[in-house]
């Protein structure tokens, strides 16, 4: 501001009458605030929405990075016996899990970027399900070797000549 604009700025708050304010009236303003607050905004995808897809990548990225739980040669009184067919799933879970990063390479297409990330979803969902149960389940440990299979076949697939076909054919 210039001072010909403090000039009458002055002026004209002097020009104001002196009132005293009601002694209710800030409890009359929170009154009109909370009438106005109920009004609910539009949710769009702000910094708590990304943040918790970006957590939940990262929890998928931890836990295809993790040992499954080796099972004890020997069962303690209050351990569970483990099947040896769960037993064998597990042992190939771990072997292809072992191949999978040795053949990872960081230089990944989008194409294949997305297939990857989608089996990761559901070895996460496979992942959550073995850790909520206390006894090993067969079936899960099976879902779990069939999409590391999967995702085995795709990391060692080369993407882009497929894409190159694809579009020629």
């Amino acid at each position: 501001m210039d001072a010909s604009t403090d000039t009458v700025l002055s002026q004209k708050l002097r020009e104001l009458p002196q009132i005293d304010p009601p002694a209710n009236g800030w409890q009359l303003i929170q009154a009109q605030v909370a009438l106005a607050a109920p009004r609910e905004k539009r949710r769009s995808l702000d910094g708590t929405a990304w943040l918790g897809m970006a957590a939940s990548a990262v929890l998928a990225a931890v836990l295809l990075t993790m040992e499954p739980p080796r099972p004890a040669a020997v069962v303690a009184p209050g351990q569970v016996a483990i099947d040896a067919d769960v037993l064998a799933l597990m042992q190939r879970s771990q072997a292809l899990e072992a191949d999978i990063r040795r053949a990872s390479t960081p230089d990944v297409d989008e194409f294949r970027f997305a297939i990857e990330a989608a089996i990761q979803d559901e070895l996460t969902l496979v992942d959550v399900g073995l850790a909520s149960t206390a006894k090993p389940d067969r079936t899960l440990w099976a879902e779990r070797v069939r999409l590391l299979e999967e995702l085995r076949t795709v990391s060692q697939t080369d993407t882009g000549t497929l894409l190159m076909q694809a579009s020629v054919d």
